[in-house]
């Protein structure tokens, strides 16, 4: 990000998440600084991230999130949505902290994350955010959670031929799927159009951004639920991942 990221203060980072036409009330403000805190507290015991400056940590992953969900969020009223693979966090807490009246599942397959998911839940008061151990090929057949939400994110999980089968099957008809990803997916989103045919998907939209402090291009590929997945899909765990449609 270069020297000039020193100067990136919480003052800056209000600013720039003005420019996506979001407000931070003094709440937000000191949630956004207490997850930051926690990120990097418990990252010295468990490796949850290799962005550990604050900076980083509001541009990188903060203000990242927030571009997903300025595209995706800008005209709904309510949603539920599922944050695949979540990691740290990432979109679906930031998602929280923004929007208090969404109802947010974070799901991810290590135990140690959603220990420490649910330690940022307590301490933030974000009573609204649902954490669960798990794999998507068996959340998926669990009825409380199959076809049951309106958007399903992931960011850095996997390519999108995969992406798809694991979170596609969680998507009511007329859902969106967003992926987050890197500065030029096309080669994966070609990859990923026969999977998206047979998973009920169409390719919807695929938008690009600039993050400050020349942190680099993202892109957000959105994918819309048209028809319901077969019960077939997700496979059996890591088939997707070492198979993909």
């Amino acid at each position: 990000m270069g020297d000039h990221s020193l100067d990136y203060t919480m003052e800056t980072f209000i600013r720039d998440v003005a420019l996506l036409d979001f407000v931070l009330d003094e709440k937000q403000q000191k949630q956004f600084f207490l997850y930051a805190d926690l990120l990097r507290m418990w990252n010295e015991r468990m490796n949850l991230t290799s962005i550990t400056d604050l900076p980083s940590i509001f541009v990188k992953h903060f203000l990242d999130s927030m571009y997903m969900a300025k595209l995706v969020f800008h005209e709904r009223k309510d949603s539920r949505i599922l944050d695949m693979g979540t990691g740290a966090g990432f979109p679906g807490v930031v998602i929280g902290i923004m929007f208090p009246q969404y109802r947010v599942t974070l799901c991810d397959s290590l135990q140690k994350r959603t220990v420490f998911l649910r330690e940022v839940q307590n301490i933030l008061g974000l009573d609204q955010l649902e954490i669960v151990h798990g794999r998507a090929e068996e959340l998926a057949k669990d009825a409380a959670y199959r076809s049951n939400f309106q958007v399903v994110t992931a960011r850095a999980v996997a390519k999108l031929s995969t992406l798809v089968e694991w979170c596609l099957p969680f998507l009511t008809v007329g859902g969106t799927f967003a992926a987050m990803k890197g500065p030029d997916p096309h080669e994966e989103i070609a990859q990923a159009d026969l999977s998206m045919r047979i998973l009920g998907g169409k390719l919807q939209s695929v938008v690009s951004y600039d993050l400050p402090l020349d942190a680099g291009t993202h892109t957000i590929v959105q994918v819309k639920k048209v028809k319901p997945t077969s019960r077939m899909y997700p496979r059996k765990p890591g088939e997707a991942l070492r198979h993909p449609l």
